[in-house]
């Protein structure tokens, strides 16, 4: 299921958060994907969601490329679903 594996990917985030420097910012954006989780019913999330963990993924790229990659593989489990 993928609400299951990005659930599972946002955890991972949660843990990689924890062990990084980042910004408020980019808290509140991770605090935004959690709470668009939270409220996604049906097959396939808001486009919100898809919108939020790029601009996230924009913010992590450069200085936290192993966070960036849990985004990109939450990204490509979007993309499989349809969004």
């Amino acid at each position: 299921m993928p609400k299951q594996h990005i659930e599972g990917l946002i955890s991972e985030l949660d843990n990689r958060f924890a062990d990084s420097d980042t910004s408020p910012q980019q808290e509140a954006m991770l605090a935004q994907m959690k709470s668009e989780l939270a409220e996604w019913e049906g097959p396939k999330p808001s486009e919100d969601f898809r919108t939020t963990a790029e601009r996230l993924l924009q913010e992590m790229e450069e200085d936290h490329p192993r966070t960036a990659a849990v985004i990109h593989e939450i990204i490509n489990t979007l993309n499989n679903i349809g969004v």
